[in-house]
């Protein structure tokens, strides 16, 4: 059955009209956006849970109705609902919850509630027609709406589909268990008394497909906009990662759109940092060697500097250039420079004895140089580089 429903939501998929956006997506930016569907799917599961919770409170306090014979199905069918939404909760925080199973929870979902439905008339010792008029029913409605927290249509689609047949089945179980005579014309009879009236159906019917289509496709327009907001954000992290954290901030949060030639005096300390040796070492070591090297400085100094309120202006080679106060207004930019180069020349020191290679014949130093003053920050370039 698993491999049957898998196979149906691929093949649904393949052929809808709309086509699934995620599929045109980098596999890193698909991830992330398949993480954004499983929390979504979590918040379905917690809104289910808290639904069976809340219905169970309700029939626990209701008061019984004179004529109820017994209301035994109600009890069990909340009983199933919740393990199953608890169970189904459970393993969306362990794993990935499979295609089969989401169809298979909406699946369950509807017909549960139809089962519920069905089993009032019996309940009550009514005509089959009762199960019809009880106003259970909106709550059809409500598991068509919880799918489109996911933001994937096909499966909002999937639990109104399954809804409006399921009301056509309980419509044709009620005809044919109290006849043909049971059906009226009159909206009279079929409001006050047992009459089934066939359009009323067919209207709930009509309802629920109405209701589905609007849904999927605002599910589908949100997972449009989900899947550029996840683009556009993923772009953005991974370009910052080129920038330094306090440009890209500076990028990201401004009011108005930066064009080149826009500029601000700041009073700023100028960090300049270089290896002495360098040049040496890059005719010795290998080029995998010697990029390695530069690593293991930059994962020590740089933090060091950001510790300090410094920003990591540029990486010139075997040397770096930070800035303090430049990006944004410090009054303590000079001592602050101070204090990282004192911080950072330590570090270098026990950099330099773990770098120490006998094959080169001399130790690796870091060189450093500080300059205050006033500067100009300013944005260089032309309209599409800046």
């Amino acid at each position: 059955m698993r491999v049957a429903l898998h196979s149906m939501l691929a093949g649904w998929r393949g052929r809808w009209p709309f086509r699934d956006p995620v599929t045109m997506l980098p596999e890193r930016v698909r991830v992330a956006v398949e993480q954004q569907s499983a929390e979504g799917e979590r918040l379905i599961g917690w809104a289910q849970l808290t639904l069976a919770v809340t219905f169970a409170g309700l029939y626990a306090v209701a008061p019984r109705p004179a004529d109820a014979r017994m209301l035994a199905p109600v009890p069990i069918a909340l009983a199933l609902y919740g393990l199953f939404t608890a169970g189904r909760l459970t393993l969306s925080y362990v794993r990935r919850l499979p295609e089969a199973l989401l169809a298979l929870s909406s699946l369950a979902d509807v017909v549960l509630l139809l089962w519920l439905i069905w089993s009032f008339h019996a309940a009550y010792g009514q005509a089959a027609a009762f199960s019809l008029k009880i106003p259970t029913f909106a709550y059809v409605f409500v598991f068509v709406a919880l799918r489109a927290l996911r933001f994937e249509c096909r499966y909002v689609a999937m639990t109104g589909l399954v809804a409006a047949c399921g009301w056509v089945v309980v419509t044709a179980l009620a005809v044919r268990a109290d006849g043909t005579r049971a059906i009226t014309r009159s909206f009279v009879d079929y409001v006050s008394g047992s009459g089934i009236l066939i359009g009323a159906e067919l209207d709930k019917v009509v309802a629920i497909a109405m209701v589905t289509a609007i849904l999927s496709l605002s599910a589908w327009r949100a997972q449009a906009m989900l899947v550029r907001a996840v683009r556009e954000e993923t772009k953005a992290r991974e370009i910052g990662r080129f920038l330094s954290r306090g440009i890209a901030e500076v990028i990201a949060g401004a009011e108005v759109r930066i064009e080149a030639g826009s500029a601000v005096d700041r009073h700023a300390a100028i960090l300049m940092l270089d290896i002495r040796g360098f040049t040496r070492m890059s005719m010795v070591l290998p080029a995998g060697e010697v990029l390695k090297t530069l690593g293991s400085l930059h994962a020590r100094i740089v933090p060091l500097i950001q510790a300090h309120g410094g920003v990591v202006d540029k990486f010139l080679g075997d040397g770096v250039m930070a800035t303090f106060g430049a990006v944004a207004p410090s009054a303590t930019a000079d001592a602050d420079a101070v204090r990282a180069l004192e911080a950072i020349m330590d570090e270098a020191r026990r950099w330099g004895d773990e770098c120490d290679a006998p094959s080169m014949g001399y130790r690796l130093e870091l060189n450093g140089a500080l300059a205050s003053g006033p500067v100009v920050f300013a944005t260089l370039g032309s309209a599409e580089r800046l």
